[in-house]
């Protein structure tokens, strides 16, 4: 094992436990006061068992310009875990300016989860009122990077993230990428990868430059090319609140699950693409009612077969049921593009509010789509391209 901490004004604790170089069930823990501090863990060679844990700035006493990286390979090694009872350490900045960079690169491994399962959706300890990975200030930058090994199956995790903007900013840029993609395409039956929860919250002022709060999701691999296998990739929460969140969340694979996603400000957009089998878009809601300006903007892209989730049938999109798959945009000129090209896929939207866009195109069989208007001066068009096609229009 090797850890290298560079320190600059501040005083800084790295613990590890006992081990050889490069050997299993090491531990690094780091604590960093003050600015302009790097903390770099390197836990490698394909060790397993692994944990890091890092702590720059704290409460009340924010430290500036910080980095940390941590860099893990191997199996079932952990950044950020936090067990139940443990409620001061995971991995956390406090402050402006910061950044955290992690990558690993095996099977089984996870950030910021908790002892939870990742299958329910309650890693990272949402249910116990903590978070495995958080930053707290303005203009932070979080990447997480997980890959597998070739020809392996795998199981990574991203238990908790939660970025918040601090009340006294100017300006609040908060951002976060998540890339999950196996090392090499294989014909392995997965990988799978799972992200929890993910909270931004934009409570600043801000200025023009400051209003894109971002998450950018992409998952590559997962699930089993047929009805039979395992389930996919999963997000379960992303949830936005502030001024013109911006969420991208791009899935490649099989049986693919995104389940919550909710923005809450002004001029939010979400960008949705799965491209597979059998995926499945559960919930899409974008609230700009309170925000004092309009425009949510929503654009969806489903390449491949049964789509969406079971349900509709029957009468024109269910009779305008809905639920199945649905996209809301609460407020007032919202804009909602979405591509479709397979069979059997099914798709609900929902405006609430005036001067509201629709604009879709299907190709296909066997496809069905529920569009709500309710408001003045909406717009919807949709082209359906194919056989047993059926859409349900209400406004």
């Amino acid at each position: 094992m090797k850890l290298k901490i560079a320190l600059a004004t501040a005083t800084a604790l790295g613990l590890m436990m006992p081990g050889a170089a490069f050997a299993d069930q090491n531990w690094a823990s780091v604590i960093q006061r003050g600015d302009a501090n790097s903390a770099d863990v390197t836990q490698a060679a394909d060790g397993s068992g692994n944990q890091t844990r890092i702590l720059q700035g704290q409460v009340g006493n924010d430290g500036d310009n910080n980095i940390a990286i941590v860099d893990q390979d191997g199996t079932g090694n952990k950044a950020g875990f936090k067990n139940h009872a443990d409620h001061q350490w995971t991995l956390r900045q406090y402050g402006h300016d910061n950044r955290i960079d992690i990558e690993q690169d095996g099977k089984n491994n996870e950030v910021g989860m908790d002892n939870g399962s990742r299958y329910l959706g309650r890693s990272g300890n949402v249910a116990y009122g903590g978070v495995g990975v958080q930053q707290t200030g303005s203009r932070n930058i979080l990447t997480i990077e997980q890959s597998n090994a070739a020809d392996t199956y795998s199981e990574n995790a991203i238990g908790a993230v939660r970025q918040t903007g601090d009340l006294a900013a100017t300006e609040t840029t908060n951002e976060l990428i998540v890339v999950q993609a196996p090392s090499a395409l294989t014909a392995v039956s997965g990988p799978r990868h799972f992200v929890g929860f993910i909270e931004q919250i934009n409570t600043g002022p801000g200025t023009a430059a400051s209003l894109k709060n971002l998450v950018d999701i992409h998952q590559t691999g997962g699930g089993h090319p047929n009805p039979l296998g395992l389930d996919g990739n999963h997000v379960y929460n992303v949830k936005q609140d502030g001024t013109a969140n911006s969420a991208d969340l791009d899935q490649h694979g099989h049986a693919n699950r995104i389940r919550i996603v909710t923005q809450f400000g002004t001029e939010n957009a979400a960008t949705v693409s799965q491209q597979g089998f059998g995926n499945i878009v559960q919930s899409v809601s974008q609230d700009n009612q309170a925000g004092g300006s309009v425009g949510n903007t929503a654009t969806l892209t489903f390449l491949g077969d049964l789509n969406g989730s079971t349900g509709f049938g029957a009468g024109p999109a269910g009779d305008l049921g809905l639920v199945q798959a649905t996209v809301t945009q609460l407020g007032d000129d919202n804009q909602l593009s979405y591509n479709v090209i397979g069979n059997s896929n099914l798709f609900a939207f929902v405006q609430t509010g005036n001067g509201n866009e629709i604009n879709g195109t299907v190709t296909g069989d066997d496809n069905q789509v529920a569009v709500m208007q309710d408001g003045g001066d909406n717009y919807s068009f949709t082209q359906q391209n194919g056989a047993n096609n059926n859409i349900g229009i209400s406004q």
